[in-house]
């Protein structure tokens, strides 16, 4: 009887004392493998999310980067049609006796004279902006992974590699991004000198017209 008071009075101690019981003590309780491994799997979703929106990034900055290179080699395009066809106009020009109109003194000009010095003058000019277009660009950031100056600015070509091989997912896509700013200030400049060039050419084939309607 005393032991039994005994053992009940040990079990309400170790409940109030919140002690484990000596049954207990050297026994594991092995929690479920789902359960320990949810902070992992939360990190995994997180991981995958940031690595396909790093895909998709990538994806469209290269979309980007091959639009605007063709914008540029479209804008060459037509700087060499434009030059041309300034070229064959002005030559026609030249041909039918403009140059001789522009002998007399110019005090003694007339439409005919002005209009074949405007001709001449508004399609040299269209011919500057169409050369201006086509002139290459060399005034890029001199550090990078993509323009050409900037990889050739390496020393030795093991460099270069290097600094690809160990770039992350995020700075390529920063150097796709940069250089895609840069091509786009250049496409910017090729217009910009190719619709002037175009409306000056306009106007000299409009004083073109004029001096062969003069001179008819």
């Amino acid at each position: 009887m005393s032991t039994l008071k005994m053992s009940t009075s040990q079990r309400s101690t170790a409940a109030d004392t919140g002690a484990t019981p000596v049954q207990l003590a050297n026994s594991t309780i092995h929690q479920p493998s789902g359960e320990t491994a949810g902070a992992p799997a939360t990190k995994e979703p997180s991981s995958a999310a940031g690595k396909g929106q790093c895909e998709q990034l990538q994806s469209f900055m290269s979309l980007v980067h091959s639009y605007l290179t063709s914008a540029i080699t479209f804008a060459d395009q037509k700087a060499g049609f434009l030059f041309a066809t300034d070229s064959a106009f002005l030559g026609y020009l030249l041909s039918n006796g403009l140059l001789l109109r522009l002998k007399t003194p110019v005090s003694a000009w007339h439409l005919v004279q002005w209009s074949s010095v405007a001709s001449l003058l508004l399609l040299g000019a269209s011919n500057v902006m169409a050369v201006v277009v086509v002139m290459p660009r060399l005034g890029g950031r001199h550090t990078g992974l993509i323009y050409f100056k900037a990889i050739a600015s390496r020393k030795r070509r093991s460099e270069y590699v290097s600094d690809l091989v160990s770039s992350t997912h995020s700075s390529l896509n920063a150097a796709l991004s940069e250089h895609c700013y840069e091509i786009a200030g250049i496409a910017t400049r090729k217009y910009t000198h190719l619709r002037t060039g175009m409306w000056l050419g306009a106007l000299g084939f409009l004083c073109g017209r004029a001096y062969i309607g003069l001179t008819r």
